[in-house]
């Protein structure tokens, strides 16, 4: 919205890039890298970004090396520095003198003949450098699963990472099953052309019962049966019955299109309805469910080798049905996870019961094994101790399945590998077009990240061809996934792979660690007269705590991996948490710099603080041998039990000439920091002038028709026409661009309507007065 971001919408902008894709749109990520503070020649507009993306692709001999070299001189200089890592892989390679010439050339003047002279190892090292070291590293960092094993081998991640290992279990019908499924799917096929005949996207509704019938016949029949409900009655009742929450979900469905169906004429009610009894008797009394056999054999081999299953179904209507056809078998080892909450067997029935308590029990795995899951479990339920996921039915954008797998494969997880077994029907649209794609897109062996912004296309392209009627998909079907194949490929071309380009060191830090730890805050809390009064030991839970008074009670922890586990009902204390800080609030007494008055037992350590921007604080400890700082919450206690001391004038003013240092230590930083970000905010603008001034000049050329041999003529032209031209070339100096009938930019822009190009110089112009705003206000 053009204003200035906020830390949520810097954040926001973080999530986006390392959450969301591993290859995105050059631009997305321009825009973005530009809210979060993307200076110099990157930030000044995103023709450089584009063009350095552009220039790295090409073959070493044909890249613009002067633009390459210059755009990482400008990254140096706005604070980017070598990876230390690849300095030391290079300078092995190449040995130390090589190696200091090619980290020389972003600051060489005469660099192309340099270039010319490096062998061929010498000119991949320079391409890896340039390709290696871009502001992108300095925003990114990625934990990607090579990087988190890198870190799980070098001993810096205790933690397993799993990896997976994905099966697709092609499942034949029966002669009877294939029957009614290609007589259900004609049905629904035509009824959807008829329907779409009579109002542009009235026939969408019939894709629910198309990906039920994906799920299972069982789920198929729920929805045909509620189907025949709406057309034998025109109550409003029924009309809203028609579909679950699950289906408008699934398929984002119009409600006022179900309404319209609701009053369809009576003859093709009377049709729909005579093909519906019909599909229903057969679905009553079809005795062999072949994935459901499928299911209870593979299950029967899992269970013997592994302590529990995850499985995943689209539909509560799957999920009932499959946990009354277990339940012979596993009993009280099967529950559920749905939207309706958890669920168990008690016995005699199912009784709802809170998703925590089955998580907890699911993970333990003494009494659950089994757990029955739909979408609604798919976000946040984390469940390490489970080795085995099955999707009992596959979701049309691969995305759904991707979370799916997630609950099981997180760090942490207790086995090395995991197992996912992805349900199909053979030969169905699902299957086929799963199958297809496989050679380009590994569905589940590899987060599918990287080709995310295209999975939409696959969901669109199954929909499409799962509507159709048997013949006309049979003509469709390679077109439609040609299309999805060009996609794939045009975007493995575009698209900036941030894993490639992100900081994937593993990183140590150089700070000092936290002063204050969660088990220093707990231990504080319990252990004060002033607040452990307040915390009432939780009757089933470990380490967590009621906290007294309070309405509601509130349970509280602080540990995060007890928190992890019971995120609905139990609070993590610590820094940010509302009930955290009221805390602190309730307990903190007057500020004071002063130990106890001179001549006086003391204690030995004493806090100074700054209340400046940032606030800075330091706590000394005086001890008979000397005074040294403290620096942690533990060591502070143990001082404050152990020791006594007197505090001299000396030693109180030795003590505020720390705290002065550190003041002064973080000013100097916060000044260095100024200092380098107007740097690069003149070179940015500097870049900014230099494209408005270049682009202006050849619309200039264009609209007037002429063009000087002496390529600074065009640019005086211009700058006669005075502001903010002028002031530009003021800024720019002798470093003039270069306006010549070769460059790529005249054929774009020659290819403009006058009206446009008047429109463009129009806004170039506003741009440049901008430009000269901002640069103002920098001096």
């Amino acid at each position: 919205n053009g204003k200035r971001p906020g830390l949520k919408d810097r954040t926001r902008c973080l999530y986006l890039l390392t959450a969301t894709h591993m290859q995105v749109n050059p631009v997305e990520v321009w825009d973005l890298l530009k809210l979060l503070g993307l200076e110099g020649r990157w930030g000044a507009s995103e023709e450089n970004f584009l063009r350095f993306f552009e220039e790295i692709r090409n073959p070493f001999g044909q890249r613009d090396w002067p633009f390459l070299l210059g755009m990482a001189k400008d990254h140096f200089e706005t604070g980017g520095r070598i990876d230390p890592a690849f300095a030391s892989a290079a300078s092995r390679k190449l040995g130390l003198v090589t190696w200091n010439t090619v980290r020389a050339l972003p600051n060489t003047i005469k660099a192309r003949g340099t270039i010319q002279g490096l062998d061929q190892v010498a000119r991949d090292i320079l391409g890896d450098m340039i390709r290696h070291h871009t502001p992108i590293r300095t925003f990114v960092w990625r934990n990607g699963r090579n990087l988190l094993h890198r870190y799980r081998a070098q001993g810096a991640l205790t933690e397993r990472v799993p990896k997976r290992n994905p099966t697709n279990e092609w499942i034949e019908f029966t002669p009877v099953e294939q029957g009614l499924y290609d007589r259900i799917e004609e049905y629904i096929s035509h009824f959807y052309q008829k329907y779409e005949e009579q109002r542009k996207g009235l026939g969408f509704v019939m894709t629910v019962y198309r990906r039920r019938l994906t799920s299972s016949f069982h789920a198929a029949r729920e929805s045909l049966e509620r189907r025949r409900a709406v057309l034998q009655s025109d109550t409003d009742d029924a009309v809203a019955e028609a579909f679950t929450d699950e289906d408008i979900e699934q398929d984002d469905l119009d409600m006022d299109a179900t309404d319209e169906i609701a009053t369809l004429a009576a003859d093709a009610r009377e049709l729909e309805l005579a093909y519906l009894d019909d599909f229903i008797a057969d679905l009553n009394t079809l005795s062999v469910d072949s994935k459901l056999e499928f299911l209870k054999a593979q299950l029967a081999s899992i269970l013997r080798t592994h302590d529990s299953a995850l499985l995943f179904t689209q539909y509560t209507d799957t999920m009932d049905y499959l946990r009354e056809s277990l339940l012979p078998v596993y009993g009280a080892g099967v529950a559920c996870y749905s939207g309706r909450g958890g669920e168990s067997w008690d016995g005699e029935r199912w009784i709802v019961r809170k998703k925590e308590d089955i998580k907890e029990e699911f993970r333990a795995g003494d009494t659950i094994r089994l757990l029955l899951c739909t979408e609604s479990a798919s976000e946040g339920l984390n469940l390490q101790t489970c080795g085995v996921l099955i999707n009992y039915d596959m979701p049309w954008n691969p995305m759904r399945v991707e979370q799916r797998i997630g609950r099981i494969d997180r760090i942490g997880q207790r086995h090395d590998v995991v197992d996912i077994h992805n349900y199909f029907f053979r030969d169905t649209v699902e299957a086929l077009v799963y199958e297809r794609l496989s050679d380009r897109i590994d569905w589940f062996e590899h987060v599918v990240g990287a080709l995310q912004p295209i999975l939409h296309s696959v969901d669109r392209a199954i929909r499409k061809l799962a509507m159709m009627g048997r013949r006309e998909r049979e003509a469709a079907f390679d077109e439609a996934l040609t299309v999805i194949e060009s996609q794939a490929a045009a975007r493995d071309k575009a698209a900036i792979d941030l894993d490639a380009l992100a900081d994937d060191s593993i990183h140590t830090s150089t700070r000092p660690t936290s002063p204050v730890t969660l088990e220093d805050i707990e231990d504080v809390f319990l252990n004060s007269e002033l607040t452990r009064h307040r915390f009432v030991p939780h009757a089933t839970l470990r380490d967590v705590y009621w906290l007294q008074p309070g309405q509601p009670a509130r349970a509280v922890t602080f540990r995060p991996a007890i928190f992890d586990r019971h995120p609905s009902s139990v609070e993590l204390l610590t820094y940010g948490n509302p009930t955290f800080d009221a805390l602190l609030d309730e307990v903190a007494g007057p500020p004071s710099d002063e130990p106890n008055s001179p001549g006086q037992p003391a204690g030995a350590t004493m806090l100074l603080r700054d209340q400046g921007d940032p606030p800075v604080a330091v706590c000394v400890l005086k001890e008979p041998e000397g005074m040294s700082e403290v620096t942690g919450a533990s060591e502070y206690q143990r001082a404050a039990m152990d020791h006594e001391a007197e505090w001299s004038a000396a030693d109180r003013a030795h003590t505020r000439n720390l705290l002065v240092a550190a003041r002064a230590a973080l000013d100097d930083q916060a000044t260095a920091a100024q200092k380098e970000t107007r740097s690069a905010k003149r070179r940015g603008l500097r870049e900014e002038a230099r494209q408005i001034l270049l682009k202006s000049a050849h619309i200039l050329v264009i609209q007037e028709g002429f063009f000087s041999s002496g390529e600074p003529d065009s640019i005086a032209h211009l700058c006669r026409r005075g502001v903010p031209y002028q002031g530009l070339r003021k800024i720019l100096a002798d470093d003039l661009p270069v306006v010549s009938p070769t460059d790529a930019l005249r054929s774009e822009l020659e290819a403009k309507t006058p009206a446009a190009l008047t429109q463009l110089l129009t806004r170039l112009r506003e741009q440049g007065m901008d430009v000269l705003r901002r640069y103002a206000a920098l001096e």
